[in-house]
């Protein structure tokens, strides 16, 4: 696969069984969660369109885990579903950490791949996990307009996973963590760190990771150990290294208990 042309998974959404397993979580909720909201103004930087966007008031949600990806979950509302800015005008979408970055190329590309083909859309102040999707969706196919760096099209694909993982989507999950991990692995080595972040070994641990979730344990066993073996490495990324490295452990096991 040449992580340059990918093309992206498609969701299907349309499956009843889906759109209620998708929209559970936050149904399920008896608190306000628009108390836990606020909507900031914005510039569209494609159609100069002024609009408000959700952001989330990070002072009252508190973190309830961290995986091994480095998927955040946090309660009662879940920032990872308010990271895009979506223009309603126009469609255009991107990371709040990039969302007004673009070059006038980008322009002259977006307003001639991207703004006849994209259908607007109004969303509510509080995101279900299907307009979360659709929006990620969205920023993913304006990244790829862009020409973006191959790290912010990872980190893209990065949190769609972890939006599946949320929906109980395992098949489009690993799909969008392949995604992910050919990306990162290109960024590693063409790009400068820092990275979203993460500094060199940082990347290497979630490559790692990556790795093991995608059944490629060898190659994963390899960036772990490039971690705890590091004498720069930080105490609490060896310590999440060690947990990987017994995850891959115990899944070598499996695989020889079942030969």
């Amino acid at each position: 696969m040449i992580y340059s042309n990918f093309a992206i998974p498609k969701i299907r959404m349309e499956d009843k069984t889906l759109k209620k397993k998708m929209t559970k979580k936050q149904s399920d909720k008896k608190i306000k969660l628009e108390d836990y909201v606020y909507l900031r103004e914005f510039e569209c930087p494609l159609c100069f369109t002024s609009f408000k966007n959700t952001f989330v008031k990070t002072t009252k949600v508190h973190l309830v885990k961290t995986d091994t990806d480095l998927k955040p979950s946090y309660e009662p509302v879940d920032p990872l579903y308010y990271d895009i800015i979506s223009c309603p005008s126009c469609g255009y979408s991107a990371m709040k950490t990039h969302f007004k970055y673009i070059s006038d190329k980008q322009h002259d590309i977006l307003m001639k791949e991207f703004i006849n083909s994209c259908k607007p859309q109004q969303y509510p102040l509080i995101y279900s996990m299907e307009q979360a999707v659709e929006r990620y969706k969205l920023a993913l196919f304006c990244a790829t307009k862009k020409r973006v760096k191959n790290s912010e099209k990872a980190m893209l694909c990065l949190k769609l996973s972890w939006l599946m993982r949320d929906a109980g989507l395992e098949f489009q999950e690993k799909g969008f963590e392949e995604h992910a991990y050919n990306g990162f692995l290109q960024a590693y080595q063409t790009e400068y760190f820092p990275m979203f972040g993460m500094n060199e070994l940082a990347l290497t641990y979630l490559l790692g990771d990556l790795a093991r979730r995608l059944g490629n344990l060898d190659v994963a066993m390899r960036y772990i150990s490039t971690v705890l073996t590091s004498k720069s490495v930080e105490l609490k990324l060896k310590e999440r290294a060690q947990k990987v490295r017994n995850l891959i452990k115990a899944a070598r096991e499996k695989e020889t208990n079942e030969e």
